[in-house]
């Protein structure tokens, strides 16, 4: 078409072929528009079957174009009924895929959905993720998927009391860091690993705590106790007990164990005790340093409480002499170990400047 300065109209270049028909672009009132689109995009559009052309019952012709939904800022429809979402295809199947046994974990959700579930909440790339049913980690993989779409920051927090925790969760969350297909237990596409770090923690559940309530011998064995008695022998008879934190067991608090029922039976547990101190006295931690002196191991950790920087030092002390307490201020010392600190705990003793033993107020934390 050209454009007639003279009759101040457009004229067409060709006449339509047979078949064919010119459309303008008049709308419902007979006003005269302007189409909204250039003659390459429409072209564009004619290829990619984004354009049709639909004729009324009276007559005209009807331009139709495929528009698309803006994925930034739409919001999401109270139906989800897309293949991808089917937890027996993308759930169930894809779990067993990971895993190799369709019984690990029965009914998980479908992968799919919980990536997209993550993408409407319009998390970010250094947000957190927080799951208190864990279930098999569908969460936690979901997220793990997000940070390999984008190379993001993303972290997630779970909770889980099922024994599935140890047969399905942390398995699964392991093999998604590893790789991202799986086929009969085993990895597709091995490149796609990622740099991953997995922390999680046991709570003590209330019969554990009782389980590990050691009474003295003897002289209360055979004697009924009203509510004082009783106080009185929690608060006395049984300060070494394991559940109440042994102070006298801080010598090795690398082998720190406390006994659980698991399955009617009764087993040993060993106990973190540097990261329970760690989570009690709400420490920001910024490094983790393990170190070796001879036969002598120290976990260091340094960072933040209340904007004030705090290190500390765990080392197993049992049988020390005087030259070892003295050795270990060296160490401590030559390492630099506690330089800008303006606090430094110590488990046990120590002759290093400055450092407190982190013994009562560990009891205290527990307690308050």
């Amino acid at each position: 078409m050209k454009w007639d300065d003279i009759s101040r109209e457009w004229q067409l270049s060709e006449s339509p072929n047979q078949g064919e028909k010119d459309v303008w672009p008049i709308n419902s009132n007979g006003e005269d528009m302007t189409w909204g689109f250039g003659v390459e995009t429409l072209e564009k559009k004619l290829l990619l079957s984004e354009l049709s052309a639909t004729t009324d019952a009276d007559g005209s012709v009807r331009i139709r174009f495929k528009r698309y939904l803006n994925k930034d800022g739409t919001l999401p429809t109270t139906w989800w009924s897309h293949k991808e979402y089917s937890a027996t295809a993308h759930g169930t199947r894809f779990l067993t895929n990971m895993l190799g046994n369709a019984l690990t974990f029965l009914f998980p959700k479908s992968i799919h959905l919980v990536q997209d579930c993550l993408r409407v909440s319009s998390i970010g790339k250094s947000d957190t993720v927080l799951d208190y049913f864990g279930g098999s980690g569908t969460t936690a993989h979901a997220t793990i998927n997000l940070n390999r779409e984008d190379e993001g920051n993303r972290k997630y927090i779970l909770v889980e009391m099922g024994h599935h925790f140890d047969t399905a969760l942390i398995p699964r969350i392991k093999k998604a860091v590893y790789a991202e297909k799986w086929k009969d237990a085993k990895p597709v596409s091995r490149e796609s690993g990622l740099s991953h770090i997995i922390k999680y923690q046991r709570i003590e559940s209330y019969e554990d705590a009782l389980n590990n309530i050691e009474l003295n011998e003897t002289e209360h064995k055979n004697l009924l106790f009203d509510e004082h008695q009783l106080s009185y022998m929690l608060e006395s008879d049984t300060r070494e007990s394991p559940t109440f934190l042994n102070i006298s067991e801080l010598q090795n608090p690398f082998s720190y164990q406390l006994n659980i029922i698991e399955d009617m039976q009764r087993q040993t547990q060993s106990v973190d005790l540097p990261e329970t101190f760690n989570y009690l006295l709400g420490i920001s931690v910024q490094t983790r340093q393990c170190l070796n002196d001879d036969n002598r191991r120290y976990l260091v950790y340094r960072g933040m409480v209340e904007q004030k920087t705090f290190v500390i030092i765990w080392r197993a002390t049992e049988g020390w002499n005087e030259q070892d307490w003295e050795q270990d201020c060296r160490f401590i010392e030559e390492h630099k170990l506690t330089e800008g600190a303006d606090e430094v705990y110590v488990n046990t003793n120590s002759i290093v400047p400055d450092a407190k033993p982190l013994d009562p107020l560990f009891k205290k934390l527990m307690f308050t």
